[in-house]
């Protein structure tokens, strides 16, 4: 008896085992469902622009002074609407194309303006920054990003240096998403000084503490299924080997109809 109980909790243990740890692969996303949720659904998204149309454009150098973070951008203008924004069932910014400013992590600042009004206390500060179009895809081409540590002394630029670790940026979702806008939420990241791929370095997205997916191509996606109320999507970038290298990057965004 004692060894029929044995064989059935082993089995238990190889099934479990089995189902945390298989994944499909497809179009770069492989995933884990950690507490089964058919809903939710996550693919690339199909770009307006390539970003090779963007092969001109260049972000920075940059400075702050007089409470403005000030940038240098070339072959592009801030605040013009991006083609191919219509026919999204996705959230469309007024901004047009602008500047995403991550700061520690932890402030995103977006911003239709190469001057940027904000007020930075005087310390050390992580940034990475990227171009992103009307519909929140980032910009992925070489030089459309800038990634810097900088010190802030009486009220300016102080140091800065370039960020020389890899870097995991979160972009997109956050906010508040309405009606049509809640059909195909984008997800999508920066990279730094790390790239992903299949059999190596990949990025780990959790979403409700639920659903797990692992993305090894560098591109937005959308996700669709996740029903209206509030949501919290988490990533990091790992290793072949699952260690992790960066993050977790944590942020909470909610669905909603109407009034």
């Amino acid at each position: 008896m004692y060894k029929f109980l044995f064989l059935i909790s082993f089995s238990i243990q190889l099934i479990s085992c089995d189902i945390e740890n298989s994944y499909k692969e497809s179009d770069g996303i492989n995933k884990i469902i950690k507490t089964p949720n058919k809903n939710i659904k996550l693919f690339p998204v199909e770009s307006g622009i390539a970003d090779a149309e963007y092969k001109d454009l260049e972000l920075g150098p940059f400075g702050y002074e007089n409470e403005e973070l000030k940038f240098i951008m070339n072959g592009a203008t801030p605040g013009t609407k991006t083609p191919g924004s219509e026919n999204r069932k996705s959230q469309i910014s007024g901004k047009g194309l602008y500047l995403h400013v991550v700061l520690n992590d932890t402030t995103h600042i977006l911003y239709s303006h190469r001057l940027i009004p904000y007020q930075l206390p005087d310390g050390v500060y992580k940034m990475v920054a990227f171009v992103s179009r009307s519909y929140h895809e980032s910009v992925k081409s070489p030089k459309s990003y800038y990634a810097r540590e900088f010190q802030v002394k009486s009220g300016r630029t102080y140091k800065s240096g370039p960020l020389n670790q890899a870097v995991l940026a979160y972009a997109v979702p956050s906010g508040i998403y309405t009606d049509e806008e809640t059909e195909n939420v984008m997800l999508d990241f920066y990279l730094h000084n790390t790239t992903i791929e299949p059999g190596a370095n990949k990025v780990r997205v959790l979403i409700d503490n639920k659903t797990e997916f692992f993305i090894d191509k560098w591109q937005a996606y959308y996700i669709n299924g996740l029903g209206l109320g509030e949501h919290e999507l988490e990533m990091e970038l790992q290793n072949k080997n699952g260690q992790r290298i960066y993050g977790p990057l944590k942020q909470k965004f909610l669905l909603q109809k109407s009034k």
